[in-house]
């Protein structure tokens, strides 16, 4: 789930900023991503990390890097990213992409439904 997140916001993030895309660019898309998911965690009464995105955080100092979130981000934290990862590529209705990634992001919150659903029934 570290490397699929990471993937899939970064990958929208480079799409959009297209070819003017600078790691500061990077940098503040993140950050606005960030401000989506506080919002995201708040509507839905979900708790949120308050470590802020960062290109560190997501592996991305370098255009070279795989993205991968930081093990800053625990496994409570990145399971409730899951959900907001689908809701945030599915603000991105532009290409064909952006729907094959929410759609992406979409089976990942699924999956992890019913994760959930079949381990609380134990």
């Amino acid at each position: 789930m570290v490397i699929a997140i990471a993937s899939l916001v970064i990958d929208t993030i480079e799409e959009h900023l297209g070819h003017g895309k600078t790691l500061p660019g990077i940098a503040d898309e993140l950050s606005k991503a960030f401000e989506h998911y506080k919002k995201f965690c708040k509507r839905n009464k979900m708790p949120a990390c308050s470590f802020r995105f960062s290109l560190a955080k997501f592996n991305r100092k370098q255009y070279t890097n795989l993205p991968v979130l930081a093990s800053c981000y625990k496994a409570n934290v990145v399971k409730g990213m899951v959900y907001w990862v689908a809701d945030y590529l599915n603000t991105f209705k532009d290409s064909q992409l952006d729907k094959q990634r929410a759609c992406c992001g979409y089976a990942l919150a699924r999956f992890q439904s019913i994760c959930d659903s079949a381990f609380a029934a134990h």
